[in-house]
């Protein structure tokens, strides 16, 4: 009788980690059922600037131009369907649209509670619950900003990103700016964000950030199968062009060992030494460990050969 209890205990003891072990090792290449893709194209021009036109245009075509890389990038490089990829974006009629972006792409416009319903679609019982066999592509395109915040116990990590204003009347424009009424209808804090993934089980979810102060947002996006692109740590601006090296990497640019693939890590390290090139007080950080802590490619905890290092799991990831 006590051999038998001695054998259950080790077979208890055993299986939990033969089974992590096995879960770890089946998403590294697993091919992905459905493919989604979220883009979100946030505010233009922060502040005042909103309100006048002499930098708008620069930013409106600066985002829409990177939105309009992604969309194609996912679609013509990587087989994702219209049906699958969600933009939300805000067209001003006054400015001039890029022509790399086609505007029948949008499916809402860009604020808190599309983005909310959208990726809430994910979710048990929603429309496109995924069942931990499915991928989730995220895409942020925004300014930042390093505001500190507690709202109602939730603090905010040192960053969030804004939405598009959208004011009915000269007065709510009046009430925002000079009343404060309502501003956090206009900002994504990071434990938000973080809210609205969360019980979102797909087999892998790749997320480029490609705002300012970006790397904030790492520690409420941070999990298992999770692959964090930021363009900036959390105390740092994004001015040096990211967003754009990263998708014609992905579109092909980043094949560094030439087998006609490109993984999520040469990608990364395309796009980040290109930065690294112009700048060296900008450090794109990468996070695919699920510790919460994002890594540059010159840093000592960054490490592709070794598992449990950040980069081991992107070297291994392709969309």
């Amino acid at each position: 009788m006590k051999k038998m209890k001695v054998i259950i205990v080790l077979v208890f003891m055993i299986l939990p980690q033969f089974f992590v072990e096995v879960t770890a090792e089946k998403n590294l290449n697993q091919p992905m059922d459905n493919k989604y893709a979220v883009i979100v194209v946030g505010r233009y021009a922060g502040g005042f600037r909103e309100l006048f036109p002499e930098n708008f245009q620069k930013y409106y075509s600066w985002y829409l131009n990177a939105a309009g890389m992604a969309y194609s990038m996912l679609k013509d490089h990587y087989g994702y369907s219209d049906e699958n990829i969600f933009l939300l974006a805000s067209l001003r009629e006054q400015f001039v649209i890029p022509d790399s972006f086609n505007p029948s792409w949008i499916d809402y416009k860009s604020n808190k509670e599309n983005l909310k319903n959208v990726l809430y679609n994910f979710k048990p019982g929603g429309k496109f619950w995924m069942d931990g066999t499915d991928s989730l592509v995220f895409i942020y395109i925004n300014h930042g900003s390093d505001q500190q915040k507690n709202i109602n116990g939730k603090y905010a990590h040192n960053t969030f990103f804004g939405f598009p204003y959208e004011f009915n009347t000269i007065r709510e424009m009046i009430r925002y700016f000079f009343f404060k009424k309502n501003p956090e209808a206009f900002k994504l804090y990071d434990w938000e964000l973080g809210e609205y993934i969360e019980n979102i089980h797909a087999a892998r979810m790749l997320f480029i950030l490609q705002p300012c102060y970006s790397g904030g947002f790492i520690n409420e996006l941070s999990g298992i199968n999770h692959i964090i692109f930021t363009a900036s740590k959390e105390n740092e601006v994004a001015t040096v062009s990211w967003i754009e090296p990263l998708l014609r990497g992905l579109s092909g640019k980043a094949d560094a060992n030439g087998d006609g693939k490109i993984s999520l890590l040469e990608a990364y390290e395309y796009a980040a030494r290109k930065v690294n090139e112009k700048t060296t007080d900008e450090h794109p950080l990468l996070d695919d460990n699920s510790d919460g802590i994002g890594h540059h490619f010159t840093d000592a905890g960054y490490n592709p050969c070794i598992p449990n290092s950040d980069g081991f799991f992107s070297a291994r990831s392709y969309l």
